[in-house]
């Protein structure tokens, strides 16, 4: 963030930054060693390893959808129309345990890959709602700042995924 605009770029690697301190903080190394931003959708993003990435899902014209309308307060207002915001998106990518030969997975790998399945979406929901109060203490007055819910994706393959989104409304985005 720098003067009254955001600075996407640097919100995209304030958020995995922020996802990977906290997993640090949990005591928690089973982050992937591949974590990135990336061009383009989260979800078109080649699954070749697990991976954390953070991606743009948009920029747009006014309050982000979902966010509560903005309530009013001291100073110049800033309407609706003056105001712009930006989604991005974070994906934690795991390995789906698969059959090998003729052998379906083993209950144990299933239940091991389910544990940290569970894991990772409290991890991940809780970093953003502390990232979200790092951010709002260097924007503007009129900004809001949201996380979104952790949702699945997958399997797909020999992956699955979670996906979570913060939305970032201000008047300025560079």
């Amino acid at each position: 963030m720098r003067g009254q605009a955001i600075n996407i770029a640097a919100l995209a690697n304030m958020m995995l930054a922020g996802i990977i301190d906290h997993y640090a903080a949990a005591g928690d190394s089973t982050l992937p060693a591949r974590r990135l931003v990336v061009p383009g959708e989260s979800r078109t993003v080649a699954w070749d390893c697990e991976q954390l990435t953070v991606s743009l899902v948009g920029v747009g014209w006014g309050q982000a959808l979902d966010m509560s309308s903005p309530s009013a307060s001291a100073g110049p207002h800033t309407g609706v129309t003056a105001l712009r915001h930006a989604v991005l998106a974070a994906t934690l990518v795991r390995c789906t345990p698969v059959p090998a030969g003729n052998k379906a997975p083993t209950v144990a790998a299933l239940q091991a890959a389910g544990d940290q399945y569970m894991r990772d979406a409290g991890l991940l929901s809780q970093a953003l709602v502390e990232l979200c109060s790092r951010i709002r203490q260097g924007l503007p007055s009129e900004a809001k700042v949201q996380p979104g819910a952790v949702e699945p994706i997958g399997p797909s393959g020999m992956f699955h995924a979670l996906e979570t989104t913060l939305a970032v409304t201000a008047s300025r985005l560079e």
